[in-house]
């Protein structure tokens, strides 16, 4: 009986975290839309005055009618809605539902791999953050500062204070990170005269090397390497171009090393 009633209150602790994980993605969701909005990069929509991480509340992106409360509920809406505006019929990006799903099976495995409150709380703020950048990044190839430098920072300072990882591998890891991808960056343009690599890959590495150390940095730069040529075949064929033509593909490259961080993190711990 005791045992049935601790694996009761288990099973009810992951229901509430993958819970908690889809809200949270729901709020990703507005960062991502608002965020290079308010930086320049998509342009300001007119109808509204003040336009923040908190202002307007949500609304229609095609006319721009609030949302009611009871129409804005993480995936369900989606569903009940099926997929479109409850005012001008309008299709809602599937990208939402499945943001908001990805949070919440993020928060799951996390929850489902870590012992510590501490580390499990840290991490689902680093997934957070990097399932923003990867979303940011995959569609306008940029990943803002705001974000990366905050990381490096946070990361830098919670092994400082909670030794995550021995904070001399966060040291390590960030430098290192950094001087990699920045010498990559470098050569290639020697080389090609071209960008290769941007220099918000190599913030993100470094992000990434402050809260991880460096031992998975090898693990996670692969793991992006192979999911960047995977992406480059797909998007040849689906354009039906020959690799001359396909030259100057620009490659989101800080979506696959976001990614395969949030795949790695869950393994380690």
């Amino acid at each position: 009986m005791e045992e049935l009633i601790i694996n009761y209150e288990k099973n009810f602790e992951l229901i509430f975290i993958f819970l908690l994980g889809i809200i949270i993605g729901s709020f990703l969701n507005t960062v991502t839309y608002r965020l290079p909005i308010m930086l320049g990069v998509e342009k300001k929509p007119e109808f509204f005055k003040v336009f923040n991480l908190f202002t307007p509340r949500s609304h229609c992106e095609v006319c721009k009618i609030i949302i009611p409360f009871y129409f804005n509920i993480p995936v369900a809406s989606y569903l009940i809605l099926k997929r479109r505006c409850f005012n001008c019929k309008s299709s809602i990006p599937c990208e939402y539902a499945m943001i908001e799903l990805l949070t919440g099976l993020t928060f799951l495995g996390l929850a489902l791999s870590m012992d510590s409150l501490n580390e499990l709380i840290f991490m689902s703020f680093l997934c957070c953050s990097l399932i923003v950048l990867a979303v940011i990044d995959l569609k306008y190839l940029i990943l803002p500062n705001y974000i990366t430098y905050s990381l490096i920072f946070l990361g830098l300072l919670i092994n400082l204070l909670f030794e995550i990882v021995p904070f001399s591998h966060a040291i390590l890891g960030c430098f290192l990170g950094y001087s990699v991808f920045f010498l990559i960056e470098k050569f290639f343009y020697f080389i090609k005269q071209v960008d290769g690599l941007g220099r918000g890959d190599a913030k993100l590495i470094a992000a990434i090397g402050a809260w991880m150390g460096l031992d998975y940095l090898p693990l996670i730069i692969f793991i992006a390497a192979c999911l960047g040529i995977i992406f480059f075949i797909i998007t040849i064929k689906i354009n039906k171009k020959t690799l001359s033509q396909s030259k100057g593909l620009q490659i989101p490259f800080g979506t696959f090393l976001a990614i395969s961080c949030i795949v790695i993190i869950p393994i380690t711990s």
